[in-house]
């Protein structure tokens, strides 16, 4: 019943109107004291309350910003816009919402780059090709005496290397020569009239390129940086100390597309930083898309950049005079396929439940006293509140029966707690079922974790534990200062009740003789093991729950429950007698039980861009990867093998192939007539 008191109110008016003998007459005959004539008036009170209720809401349904999302569709036929049924709830009721906007915009390079970002929510590039395919100059064509800012700016010859539109090529500038074929192609070409892909048949007059940029840029600040050993004064922007390539921050927003639109410059979008665009665009990209910080006993200020020497490719900074007294910290920008792992993104999970009162914060990269013995015992929270890195601590960490232990990180920070001796381990010990640990928004690296005792709960959200990464001989690599990044591994000695395990990054995931987990839970994550004979999970029992999971490497379950998950190596059950396989793509000898709607590959295929830690590609399926089905049937697909027609794995929620569909239909819509759109990936 709705507590907006209309039943009651509408009931008793009718009972009211009621002549009074009729009243009096009708017997009391429920507990209430409501005969059968007044249980009547009741109903017929409810169903007047719900008219009323109806009424009430037409004008709420008649505005797309409160409409219910049933009603979004009425709303889209009496504008007569075409909604696309592989968008979600939220992408319809823009594209209602703003469907006069884009009707006055339609045919604008402004409207494609505003409809991508709409309907993908990623900064998109739109290029048109008849500006690029090489022609004789012609009496339209400005004069030479035009300045080259004019030219520049009409886009009559390229801003980096000043080549004429369709004229020949100027390849004294390596930017613009590296560019060629790419976004910010200042070069012409001969027409090319093959069907249009991803990287083909660009060139013809109809044909308009949208490049969407997929990958999210993530932002690190106040990062510690990793010196190079025997050598000071070079460090790597990422904490890990591995090379990692920067990326640039990125983010139009959508009120400078709508209403002041220019076509964007290479440092307004989140691509990589290459050397040549570096040294051409550096004062653009310094100090917002990466910054080396001073603190010097203060506010962390961006140390002048003359004083730096910066390799954004291999992510390292070093600084030719010798490196300054005082603490250095990091700013710089990471990409990834979707908010997976500890990625310093702002914290969008549910509040904690129960989360302990007590409450101590860390900071400047020291622990204090956090996980001291009498802090762990009374249950605490240990609020990580800046990115340095700490670290490892130093002893066991024992929780007592009935407490919780809370490590978590503020939004939008992303600590590291960093080992550099080697066979480092972290032993967090249960007292009983009451007991519980909670890890959210940390990046671990360089030990293994050991859970012993007894825990009811051990939950772990938004985290990242290094999985590791290997040379080019195939052996554990070693970062910048010598220390080996080998994969940080989850051992479980004890029993646990409960493991759940959300949006994170893990190294393999174990249970020893002694060890036992109840029930593990899996979702939105990545799993990994990096030695060709390591497993990745391996459960001696227990129930296990995986949804929306990439599993890179063998893996062995007692019981198995898997949707819209990716196994790229063979996995085993014991009981193959119980759980549900669906929507997976699995490789070719696993043991599962009664696989539905799912995808076999051989082991270990080549469907992703990257199985390496630290690279923008990591875990993301590729387009192509259809082609490593065994035995096709009619319509199988792995980028479309999940429950919801998107790709499976950690990043199904992001739901790029939808997404592209999407886009593909909605500029269909909005095109001029005749113009053909050409969605590109960008990198």
């Amino acid at each position: 019943m709705a507590e907006d008191g209309l039943q009651v109110f509408y009931a008793e008016r009718l009972w009211q109107l009621l002549p009074r003998h009729y009243r009096s007459s009708d017997p009391l005959s429920s507990p209430e004291g409501r005969g059968p004539l007044r249980e009547l008036v009741d109903r017929i009170g409810s169903a007047i309350a719900d008219q009323r209720r109806s009424i009430d809401a037409l004008g709420r349904l008649a505005s797309v910003e409160t409409a219910d999302d049933w009603a979004i569709a009425y709303l889209a036929d009496l504008l007569s816009t075409r909604l696309v049924s592989s968008m979600d709830a939220r992408a319809q009721r823009l594209d209602v919402a703003r469907t006069i906007a884009y009707r006055r915009r339609a045919g604008t390079m402004a409207l494609i780059e505003l409809l991508g970002l709409d309907v993908t929510g990623h900064d998109v590039k739109a290029t048109e090709f008849f500006r690029r395919l090489r022609r004789s100059r012609h009496r339209f064509d400005p004069g030479f005496a035009e300045s080259r800012a004019v030219r520049q700016a009409e886009r009559l010859i390229g801003r980096a290397s000043g080549t004429p539109a369709g004229g020949t090529a100027d390849l004294r500038d390596d930017w613009a020569a590296a560019e060629s074929a790419g976004p910010f192609d200042e070069f012409a070409h001969t027409a090319d009239f093959r069907r249009p892909g991803q990287s083909r048949g660009h060139y013809a007059v109809p044909r308009v390129g949208v490049h969407v940029y997929w990958l999210y840029a993530w932002s690190i600040a106040g990062a510690t940086p990793v010196a190079r050993a025997g050598c000071p004064d070079e460090f790597t922007f990422d904490p890990s100390g591995r090379d990692v390539q920067l990326y640039g921050a990125g983010g139009r927003s959508r009120q400078t597309l709508a209403e002041s639109w220019t076509s964007p410059h290479p440092w307004e979008l989140p691509l990589a930083i290459g050397k040549r665009l570096w040294r051409k665009d550096s004062m653009q990209l310094y100090p917002d898309s990466l910054a080396v910080l001073l603190a010097g006993g203060g506010t962390p200020a961006p140390a002048p950049l003359p004083s730096l020497q910066i390799d954004p490719e291999a992510g390292r900074f070093r600084f030719p005079a010798g490196a300054p007294a005082g603490e250095v910290l990091s700013l710089y920008h990471h990409a990834l396929a979707g908010p997976v792992g500890a990625m310093g993104q702002p914290d969008t999970l549910p509040p904690l439940a129960n989360e302990p009162t007590t409450q101590v914060v860390v900071s400047g990269g020291s622990w204090g006293a956090a996980l001291a013995s009498p802090v762990a015992a009374a249950g605490r929270t240990v609020l990580f509140d800046d990115s340095r890195t700490l670290p490892g601590p130093a002893g066991p960490v024992a929780i007592a029966a009935g407490t919780s232990l809370v490590l978590r990180a503020r939004s939008e920070r992303r600590p590291v707690v960093r080992w550099t001796a080697a066979a480092a381990t972290l032993s967090f010990t249960g007292g009983d079922a009451g007991s519980s640990l909670i890890l959210r928004g940390l990046y671990l690296q360089g030990a293994e974790i050991e859970l012993a005792g007894v825990f009811g709960k051990v939950v772990i959200q938004q985290c990242t534990l290094d999985p590791g990464s290997l040379d080019s001989a195939g052996a554990i690599a070693t970062a910048i200062d010598g220390v080996a990044l080998g994969p940080m591994r989850i051992r479980v000695t004890g029993r646990i009740d409960e493991l759940v395990i959300e949006r994170s990054i893990l190294g393999p995931l174990v249970t020893t003789a002694s060890g036992f987990v109840e029930q593990l839970s899996i979702s939105d994550s990545i799993v990994q093991a990096i030695s060709p004979n390591a497993v990745a999970i391996d459960l001696n029992g227990g129930d296990a729950g995986l949804v929306r999971t990439t599993v890179l490497g063998p893996a062995q379950f007692h019981r198995l429950s898997a949707s819209d998950c990716i196994f790229d190596e063979r996995v085993k059950v014991t009981d193959v007698q119980d759980g549900c396989i669906r929507f997976c793509t699995y490789a070719s000898g696993s043991r599962l039980h009664a696989p539905y709607r799912s995808v076999v590959i051989p082991a270990h295929s080549a469907i992703m861009h990257s199985r390496c830690f630290g690279t923008a590609g990591y875990a993301r399926v590729r387009f192509e990867a259809d082609r490593a089905i065994v035995d096709p049937d009619a319509g199988q697909s792995i980028i479309g093998c999940a429950s919801d027609g998107s790709e499976p794995g950690a990043f199904c929620t992001e739901r790029a192939v939808l997404k592209h569909r999407s886009l593909t239909i909605k500029l269909e819509e909005f095109m001029p007539i005749g113009t053909i759109p050409v969605l590109i990936d960008a990198k």
